[in-house]
């Protein structure tokens, strides 16, 4: 995998991709494998990154896509810490089990803090939405270290996680 060339400044989340900035999971697949060449963000072979890339678990991608397009601009913003998170955290060896237990934990998570979950969105603040990912990336976090040893990911180099980490001013989570 080649180095990742490092802008000096992060491109805007949108709902969307468009000049100057990308969706939530096509940052993730930017912050992996792409470069920035503004005003446009592109991949190494020139494309737009994809919303699905392959180093992010399912669940995680869904329900961060989803929150991607409900908060506005400003809130939207705040996702950087987690999508940097969800860097490596695809076990394809273990889906859709993985999946499931996710959306158990999501669908019990909204039950107790009164949302109804096959309505995501209605009546959710942005601060609920940012609790929301946050909650269901840590007990990804927990099932993968209750299960130790079962679960491969997909490779990406701890060096340049670190590095993207600077960046937003989180250090990504290590399994």
């Amino acid at each position: 995998m080649g180095n990742l060339i490092l802008p000096g400044a992060m491109p805007r989340l949108q709902s969307g991709s468009g000049p100057g900035g990308v969706c939530a999971q096509q940052a993730v697949e930017w912050l992996v494998n792409g470069v920035f060449n503004a005003p446009n963000v592109r991949t190494k072979d020139g494309s737009h990154p994809t919303d699905h890339p392959s180093c992010v678990q399912p669940y995680l991608n869904v329900m961060t896509i989803t929150a991607n397009d409900q908060l506005e601009e400003t809130d939207r913003q705040k996702l950087w810490p987690l999508i940097l998170r969800q860097i490596n955290t695809a076990r394809p060896a273990k889906e859709p089990w993985l999946t499931e237990q996710l959306q158990s934990f999501h669908r019990e998570w909204m039950d107790k803090k009164g949302l109804n979950f096959d309505s995501w969105g209605i009546g959710q603040t942005a601060e609920s939405w940012l609790e929301m990912v946050d909650a269901v990336e840590s007990e990804y976090e927990r099932i993968i270290t209750a299960n130790d040893g079962l679960f491969k990911p997909t490779e990406i180099p701890v060096n340049r996680i670190i590095r993207l980490g600077e960046l937003v001013g989180t250090a990504p989570r290590q399994f």
